[in-house]
C-alpha cells in the first residue's frame, strides 16, 4: 500500500509538473505575440522593437519559471523537515493547557492537539490531493479509452462507432453506481454524531462524512468535554458536548479520545470521565448506538523520540478503553490495526506532524466505519 501511494504521488507530481510547462507556454506564447504585435503597430511597424521585446518576454518567463521550479523544492524540503516533528505550527495555547487536575496529575501542557492543530496542516494538503485526484481521472479516463492515443485506431468507422457507444454506456453505468455508493454512504451517517479532538473534527473536514454532526473542539479530554462550554451550539452560544447532544435526535453517537491524555498518570480517572460522558448521552438517548474508536498510532519517529506520545502509551490506553467498552457492551472500533504499517507505526506519509493525518487517510478511516457497521471486518 505504501509502495502504491508513493508511486502515485510520483506519477501525479510529474503530470501536474508537465500540465504546467504546457500552461506557462502556452501562455508565453500567445503573451509574446500580442506584445510584439501591439509594439509594431505602436512604433508604426518597427519589427525590430517588437522582436526585441518578444525576446525580453520570454527571458522573464524563463525566469518566472526557474522562480516556480525553486518554490517547489522550496515547499518540498520544508513538508520533508516538517514530517513527525512536535513543533508548535499554531502558538495559540488553549486555555485548558494551564488547568492541571491534581487528583490526575495531567500534563495538559503536553496536549497534542495544541502542538499542531489539524487546521494547520492539512489545508495544502488537501489542495494537493484534489490535484491527485484530478490526475487520477485524467489517467483513468486514458485507460478506459484505448482509441484515444491514435495507436489503435480500426480502419472500420462502423466499429469504431460501435465501441464509442459502448463506452459511453459503460461511463453512463460507472456514473451511476458511483451516485448510488454516495447516496448509499449519506444515508449510513445519518442522524450520527461524533464526538472527539481535532482527529475527529479533520475526519468532518476532510473524510467527506455527510448527514452527520461534529461536536469537536481542538485540545478536547474526557475531562472538559462536560465541564468545558467549548461547543458552538445552533443558537451560537456555548455549551459542552452533552448540550450539544441535546439539541437534536440521534441514533448513533461514535466517541474517540485518549491521545491528548497521554501524559495522564492515573488510567482510572481517565475511564472514570470517560464512562461519565457515555452516561451522560445515554439519558439523553437511552436507545442510541455507542460506538468506541480507539486511537491510531504515531509515526516511528515520534515513537521513539518522545516520552509521551508513542505507541507504547497509545497501546496502554487502547487497553484499557477496549475492556471498558467490553464491560459498557459498546462496540468497539480497532483503528490503530487499520492504519499501522508492518513495523505498528503510522506510515510517514500519513501525516505531516507525527499524529494528524493527511487527507486521504481520512477517506479511509470513514470507510472503515462503513464495513464495520455494514458487518464487513475483513480488511
Amino acid at each position: 500500500m505504501d509502495t502504491y501511494r508513493e508511486e502515485w504521488k510520483k506519477q501525479c507530481k510529474k503530470r501536474r509538473r508537465a500540465r504546467r510547462k504546457r500552461v506557462v507556454f502556452a501562455i508565453s506564447v500567445t503573451g509574446m505575440l500580442s506584445l510584439s504585435i501591439f509594439l509594431f503597430l505602436s512604433q508604426g511597424g518597427s519589427s525590430r522593437f517588437g522582436a526585441k521585446a518578444a525576446n525580453s518576454h520570454k527571458a522573464e518567463t524563463s525566469i518566472e519559471e526557474e522562480d516556480q521550479r525553486l518554490d517547489d523544492n522550496n515547499s518540498t524540503a520544508k513538508d520533508q523537515e516538517s514530517s513527525g516533528q512536535q513543533s508548535n505550527i499554531d502558538s495559540d495555547k488553549d486555555p485548558l493547557n494551564k488547568e492541571t487536575n491534581d487528583d490526575m496529575n495531567s500534563n495538559n501542557e503536553g496536549n497534542m492537539d495544541n502542538q499542531n492543530p489539524v487546521d494547520s496542516d492539512t489545508t495544502s494538503g488537501d489542495i494537493e490531493e484534489k490535484e491527485q485526484n484530478s490526475d487520477l481521472e485524467d489517467n483513468t479516463t486514458d485507460t478506459q479509452n484505448p482509441n484515444s492515443n491514435g495507436k489503435e485506431e480500426s480502419n472500420n468507422e462502423n466499429s469504431i462507432t460501435s465501441e464509442n457507444e459502448n463506452s459511453k454506456e459503460n461511463a453512463s453505468e460507472e456514473g451511476t453506481s458511483k451516485t448510488e455508493n454516495t447516496e448509499a454512504e449519506d444515508e449510513f451517517f445519518k442522524d450520527s454524531i461524533f464526538i472527539g479532538d481535532s482527529r475527529t473534527e479533520g475526519l468532518g473536514q476532510y473524510g467527506g462524512v455527510k448527514n452527520a454532526k461534529f461536536y469537536t473542539h481542538r485540545g478536547l479530554m474526557v475531562n472538559t468535554a462536560i465541564a468545558k462550554d467549548y461547543i458552538t451550539l445552533d443558537n451560537k452560544e456555548k455549551g459542552n458536548v452533552l448540550d450539544a447532544a441535546r439539541q437534536s435526535s440521534f441514533s448513533k453517537v461514535y466517541l474517540m479520545f485518549g491521545v491528548n491524555e497521554l501524559g495522564w498518570q492515573s488510567l482510572d480517572k481517565f475511564i472514570e470521565y470517560y464512562r461519565d460522558i457515555i452516561n451522560g448521552l445515554r439519558k439523553i438517548e437511552p436507545d442510541c448506538e455507542i460506538i468506541i474508536q480507539s486511537n491510531y498510532p504515531v509515526t516511528k519517529k515520534m515513537n521513539e523520540g518522545d516520552k509521551i506520545y508513542n505507541n507504547t502509551n497509545v497501546k496502554k490506553f487502547n487497553d484499557v478503553i477496549k475492556k471498558m467498552a467490553e464491560e459498557e457492551e459498546l462496540a468497539y472500533i480497532d483503528l490503530y490495526s487499520l492504519f499501522e504499517d508492518e513495523n505498528g507505526n503510522l506510515p510517514d506519509d500519513a501525516t505531516s506532524d507525527g499524529v494528524h493525518l493527511n487527507p486521504s487517510y481520512f477517506k479511509d478511516w470513514k470507510q472503515c466505519l462503513i464495513d464495520f457497521g455494514s458487518g464487513n471486518t475483513e480488511r
